[in-house]
């Protein structure tokens, strides 16, 4: 019985290569290779994003996750196969240079500039990276005549939700896949499912729009294409609602980035004496907000004009910039910078 890990975007080298950050994802990792050397399951498929940055990879990165991660593939035989993301490629109109193919690591099968078709104990598997114009045909010839039932890569398909609340305005039209039974994709950090196309969503928490959204990873039966869920048991955000003389387990803040909530506050000596005990348990950050500006920034959200969506707008303001630089490369740090923003805001 032939069983694969799917891993979502890794994004090793998040938060600025931040410490904190790599401790929580050793914990996952930790966890990946138990569960994997129980169920002798010997191979990974990592669908995009390995990197968080673009245009560097941290030493700290290189030397952390070297022991959580790529050091622990050798040590028990495990092959990983890495498709090319966006955030792995220097460029937006090419994959040429990477930082998954500068890894050369023995165990470690790229997959950065074409489709490519793999074999797992007999069954074929199309692997898709990152789409551009210099590997868009070849990616609509094989989608059109596919050498698998599945489909594995880093779609950008339009209608999906980017992370819970936001859904992507721009992409791909997912039935040019649409002769495939199965497609499965990392990119958008949230689990969703339309038609055969199932995006994993990442296996941690990044920020704080994956704050109570499930994460992990799947593990999938090649032979029935049954895939099960194994969900993270380890959170690295935390809300709390404060009501006065509510019960609460203080333990279960150390090691987290904390946001406290105001709800109902009268006493403020009974108010300090939660927060000084919130703070003995050393979350990694603790922010206090008042419930009635959490509400408003809410409402704001979620109120909508129909008038033009921010993304077009963005993009026609960029296409009319008299500058010699890049559009396409401006379009994608500005959109991404947007997006950040909004899902800062959505986590209040």
């Amino acid at each position: 019985m032939a069983k694969i890990i799917l891993l979502g975007d890794a994004h090793f080298g998040a938060t600025r290569s931040s410490d904190i950050v790599h401790d929580y994802m050793s914990l996952f990792y930790t966890d990946l290779f138990e569960y994997m050397n129980t169920h002798s399951i010997k191979h990974i498929i990592q669908e995009g994003d390995m990197f968080d940055r673009r245009s560097e990879v941290h030493f700290n990165t290189l030397y952390r996750t070297e022991k959580y991660f790529f050091n622990r593939l050798v040590e028990h035989d495990i092959k990983c196969y890495a498709i090319a993301g966006n955030h792995d490629c220097l460029y937006k109109n090419t994959n040429k240079i990477n930082s998954i193919s500068l890894l050369k690591h023995p165990q470690i099968h790229v997959v950065d500039l074409v489709p490519k078709t793999i074999k797992i104990d007999g069954v074929p598997i199309d692997l898709y990276p990152w789409i551009n114009q210099e590997n868009l045909d070849k990616t609509k010839k094989l989608a059109q005549s596919p050498k698998s039932k599945i489909a594995i890569g880093h779609f950008e398909f339009a209608n999906f939700p980017m992370y819970p609340g936001s859904i992507s305005e721009g992409g791909m039209d997912h039935s040019i896949f649409a002769q495939y039974e199965q497609v499965f994709s990392g990119h958008y950090h949230t689990q969703s499912n339309k038609d055969n196309v199932f995006y994993t969503g990442t296996p941690y928490e990044l920020n704080w729009s994956d704050y109570n959204d499930p994460k992990g990873f799947w593990v999938l039966d090649l032979d029935t294409m049954e895939k099960t869920f194994v969900q993270n048991r380890h959170q690295l955000f935390q809300k709390i609602i404060y009501v006065e003389d509510m019960s609460f387990d203080f333990s279960s803040v150390k090691d987290k980035y904390v946001k406290l909530i105001v709800g109902t506050k009268i006493s403020q000596k009974k108010f300090d004496t939660f927060i000084d005990s919130v703070k003995i348990n050393l979350p990694h950050d603790l922010k206090i907000i008042e419930a009635a500006i959490a509400e408003a920034v809410s409402a704001a959200m979620n109120t909508k004009v129909d008038v033009i969506s921010t993304q077009t707008m963005i993009e026609s303001v960029i296409d009319n910039l008299e500058t010699n630089l890049d559009k396409s490369l401006l379009k994608t740090h500005v959109l991404e910078t947007y997006a950040e923003a909004m899902s800062i805001l959505n986590s209040l």
